[in-house]
């Protein structure tokens, strides 16, 4: 009787075994890269098929989900690592490449290369990060080891950011994807926060130093005691994190260890460093259902609330040494970038805690339609089509206050008498003499302050002017909400058929000229 029950929990704890370690395994997926010490790597947006990685000197990209790989640009000269790959979400086309000897940029999806930075010094010239500005892609910011830089132009122009982190060495950027005007800078000092969209910081996290017994101290007393902080006791942030689950809460990946801000940089602790082999954060990232990941030097680790445990994940995977890690949230899998190759795990559910899908959820319609905050709402628009029809409520209460006026002013008759008759002069008659005379009649109509023959038209005419208000309102209604469920559409299920897209396209911009054809090409004017 026992031994049948033993051979179904045996059965059912293999397989529970399993279907664990396979959502929990790395997949290599390097055949084919001639250089294994991959230090970055980007999916398209659109085509999770489409890989990018970077090596030691050479950009990688495979259109097979990393079957097969073909190199598409080599960089020359004695520094040439490949730090850092971005793709512009908008056109997929777009792709540039900060490398230790300035940034390069594709605009043919990686067929052609040109350099479009430099700098002025050897320090300006090593690209650390690239963030591609989500409110508009031509807007580009690159951290190098001596500041900020940035173009309004897709890479035309540049000017450095001339504020509190102008010659910091700058390891990474991030934005808010809720919030684009709020924007975080890890430096070798710490990490620093703006909110007016890059053009000033605040340092909100300092370096960590060891205390005289050992003891890790988040210092925010001012440069002072900074300055006094021995060079080799300064933990420096190598990689910023934003909560998928709750706005307000950052985390910090550091030489030390991981800390936690849950008020948006205000205060900081330190997350546990139980169950990591080597507390050198080298990457972070947070996942969809509240899951963190973190890259080091001893593998990829991964921990979720309430923050207790470390759990290895290192099955499959041949290289300890992680230098980055990148997470496709809308096919559910991260791509591991090592000193032996580039690595993908793919998730499953079990990987997020239970209970967190409908806040998840609410956060990524949230932001989503952040990617449309820096156009206008559906009431500006609704308001910019009534001032360009000039049928707005105010202009029906003038016609009455005018009435109203008319009636209290007076009516004016002005009358003039001329008479001519003999005159006696001197004892005799002399001839004609006129005489004028004029008069003055003020007159009211007290009825007409109740009510007028005016009053009767302008009735006529406000029927017919809210007739028409509501015609424009429906209208321009009904095609901004069309505009942005296509909008929408491609952004969450962008099609793959080229004429499909193309056709899309046409639709976006047929939408977009009937709402300027009813704002007087206002609303254009506002998107660009």
């Amino acid at each position: 009787m026992k031994w049948p029950l033993f051979c179904s929990a045996l059965m059912v704890f293999l397989f529970a075994n399993c279907y664990c370690g396979e959502a929990q395994t790395w997949q290599d997926i390097s055949s084919g890269l001639d250089e294994l010490d991959i230090r970055t790597a980007a999916i398209d947006p659109v085509n999770p098929e489409i890989i990018y990685a970077g090596g030691q000197k050479t950009i990688f990209k495979t259109t097979d989900g990393g079957r097969s790989w073909s190199k598409v640009y080599s960089v020359r000269g004695q520094l040439t690592w490949i730090n850092s790959i971005s793709i512009d979400p908008k056109d997929t086309c777009v792709v540039y490449a900060g490398t230790a000897n300035g940034l390069y940029k594709s605009s043919d999806g990686g067929k052609s290369w040109n350099r479009i930075f430099q700098g002025l010094s050897p320090q300006e010239k090593e690209i650390r990060n690239i963030l591609i500005d989500s409110l508009d892609t031509k807007n580009v910011y690159i951290g190098t080891t001596n500041g900020i830089f940035n173009t309004n132009d897709a890479g035309k122009l540049w000017q450095k950011s001339t504020n509190e982190i102008s010659n910091r060495v700058i390891n990474f950027i991030l934005q808010d994807p809720l919030n684009a005007d709020v924007f975080y800078a890890a430096s070798t000092n710490g990490v620093f926060k703006s909110i007016d969209h890059g053009k000033s910081y605040e340092e909100v996290f300092f370096a960590i130093a060891q205390g005289k017994e050992g003891e890790e101290t988040n210092q925010d007393t001012g440069d002072e005691y900074k300055s006094e902080l021995e060079a080799d006791s300064m933990k420096t942030p190598n990689s910023i994190a934003l909560s998928r689950l709750d706005p307000a809460e950052i985390y910090a990946g550091t030489e030390a260890g991981v800390f936690i801000s849950k008020d948006g940089g205000g205060q900081w602790e330190k997350i546990t460093d139980s169950g990591l082999i080597n507390n050198n954060i080298t990457y972070l990232i947070s996942l969809k259902d509240g899951w963190l990941f973190s890259a080091t030097k001893n593998g990829v680790f991964k921990i979720t609330r309430p923050f207790e445990k470390w759990e290895e994940l290192d099955q499959g995977l041949d290289s300890k040494y992680t230098r980055y890690l990148v997470y496709d949230q809308k096919n559910n899998f991260i791509l591991a970038a090592t000193t032996r190759g580039l690595y993908k795990m793919n998730l499953s559910h079990e990987d997020g805690p239970a209970g967190a899908d409908i806040a998840q959820e609410d956060r990524e319609v949230q932001e989503l339609f952040g990617r449309f905050q820096s156009e206008p709402d559906v009431r500006q628009t609704q308001e910019a089509a009534i001032r360009y029809a000039e049928v707005h409520k105010k202009k029906i209460d003038e016609w009455r206050n005018r009435a109203k006026r008319r009636a209290i002013l007076p009516k004016v008759s002005v009358g003039i008498d001329e008479n001519e008759g003999d005159y006696y002069y001197g004892g005799a008659w002399k001839g004609k003499e006129g005489d004028t005379g004029w008069d003055v009649s003020l007159t009211w109509d007290l009825g007409e302050l109740v009510w007028t023959s005016e009053q009767t038209n302008i009735d006529t005419r406000s029927r017919l002017m809210v007739q028409l208000r509501d015609d424009i309102l429906n209208e321009i209604t009904q095609l901004y909400f069309e505009r942005r469920r296509l909008q929408i559409e491609m952004l969450t299920n962008p099609p793959k058929n080229v004429q499909t897209r193309i056709g899309k396209q046409l639709r976006l911009q047929e939408l977009t000229a009937g709402i300027d054809a009813l704002t007087g090409g206002w609303f254009s004017e506002q998107i660009k």
